[in-house]
């Protein structure tokens, strides 16, 4: 190497010096300005709750999940779980979880999805995306399944996959549910008309609400069960709609009371729940029911065996009761609920194994906090090269941390090993240029 080599790559370790010497100061003046007895806290417009895990919108766009990661549903880079949320993306608009999968539509309407191999659009021989993928464009609304999933597009064209990429369905649609269950494949969506079309397979108890009950056979054809219909919701073998004067239909598997008519009794197709009125959005699980009224009242009724209903009680429900007030949005999956209220709080009950390995008898707030955000090192709220920085300057000992600083290595530790090395500067690195 001759002198001017040497003069170049000295005058590049000092550039990169000074970057990581201004990222430190930044960390430094963040973390002073938060202090331990007043964090800043989050708030959200948008919540989902998955098979295993949770997500959730902020106010400012910011995209948080949490708990089981399996197969990389949390889009964290890795398949490590987290007991609480923890940003992994900026500008998101509209989330919806999987079993083990995640989509996220941005603000600028592209429609990203990450997580369990042959659910997410691509090719059945797809390995698991660890980190949110881009899969299309110009989407105005996404929902995930049991397998797969559906998006509309801005164009009202609706697409769905199972283990392949996404098929054309219909055009003029403003509404999708599919089916979030296991075993059962069912779809529905609402066209321009108000007009509710079912199809799909597995027809259990009536789920589909043709007014038969197939077991084992097949839809083909979008078949109209319902007409003013603005809303539906396709549980594991009962269904929901929301018409457009804010009645409440039910249909389909009924033993635990979850079709909230007051009965146990089945139902082959829609019928009016009539215990409910002024109903604006529905959401169904495997055995039980949630409704949010036009005032922000919450009902729940159906099965209670694992706390699900959140009241305590562990009896089943055949008529909707009141839970919550001031409630904007409620989402179920099996036996666990998760609800956002009108002043971005979420609140969770219910009972899993592999979630957290919680039981829940009533509704317990999520809190989160800006200084639990993974990567966000400096506390600003958001992941940049700065936080990359700033984590390889600790990684290569040109700082360190605190014994009594409690809020800079949980953040920082991006692959959750206890270590902080160059491989935790380059997943936030990553995450901060977008992929």
């Amino acid at each position: 190497m001759n002198r001017d080599d040497h003069r170049i790559l000295r005058t590049a370790v000092c550039a990169l010096l000074a970057l990581c010497t201004a990222s430190a100061a930044a960390l430094t003046a963040n973390a002073a300005g938060t202090t331990k007895d007043e964090p800043p806290k989050v708030y959200f417009k948008e919540i989902s709750l998955g098979g295993y895990h949770g997500m959730a919108v902020a106010e400012n766009g910011s995209l948080y999940t949490w708990g089981d990661n399996s197969s990389g549903q949390l889009g964290t880079g890795d398949k490590t779980d987290r007991d609480e949320p923890i940003k992994i993306m900026s500008h998101a608009r509209q989330i919806s979880a999987g079993i083990k999968t995640s989509s996220a539509i941005k603000e600028n309407g592209e429609l990203f999805v990450w997580g369990e191999k042959g659910n997410l659009g691509y090719s059945a021989e797809n390995e698991s995306n660890l980190i949110p993928q881009r899969l299309r464009s110009n989407i105005s609304s996404v929902i995930m399944g049991s397998e797969g999933g559906a998006f509309i597009s801005n164009q009202h064209e609706l697409f769905q996959w199972k283990t392949g990429i996404p098929e054309r369905i219909s055009g003029n649609v403003d509404y999708v549910s599919v089916r979030r269950n296991h075993h059962y494949c069912g779809s529905g969506f609402v066209n321009g008309k108000g007009e509710l079309y079912v199809y799909g397979s597995d027809n259990f108890y009536g789920s589909l609400g043709t007014g038969k009950q197939n077991h084992y056979t097949t839809i083909e054809e979008p078949t109209k069960i319902l007409d003013n219909v603005v809303v539906v919701s396709m549980g594991g073998q009962h269904s929901a709609a929301v018409t457009t004067d804010g009645n409440l239909y039910t249909w389909g598997r009924n033993d635990y009371g979850q079709l909230g008519d007051g009965t146990h009794q089945d139902t082959y197709e829609p019928h009016k729940v009539e215990a409910l009125n002024q109903v604006k959005s529905v959401s169904v699980g495997q055995y039980h029911t949630a409704a949010i009224t036009v005032n922000g009242d919450l009902y729940v009724w159906g099965a209670d065996n694992a706390y699900q209903l959140g009241d305590g009680y562990q009896v089943d429900q055949p008529l909707p009761i009141k839970l919550m007030e001031n409630v904007k949005q409620v989402s179920i999956w099996n036996d666990k609920t998760l609800a956002l209220t009108e002043d971005g709080r979420m609140f969770i009950w219910g009972t899993s194994s592999l979630m957290w390995n919680f039981s829940q008898p009533t509704p317990q707030e999520i809190e989160v906090f800006l200084y639990k955000l993974l990567g966000d090192c400096d506390g600003d709220d958001n992941i940049t090269s700065d936080d990359a920085l700033a984590v390889l300057r600790l990684s290569i000992g040109l700082e360190t941390i605190d014994d009594d600083d409690e809020r800079t290595f949980p953040v920082s530790d991006y692959d959750k090993d206890d270590e902080l090395t160059s491989n935790d500067a380059m997943l936030i690195l990553r995450v901060s240029v977008g992929y």
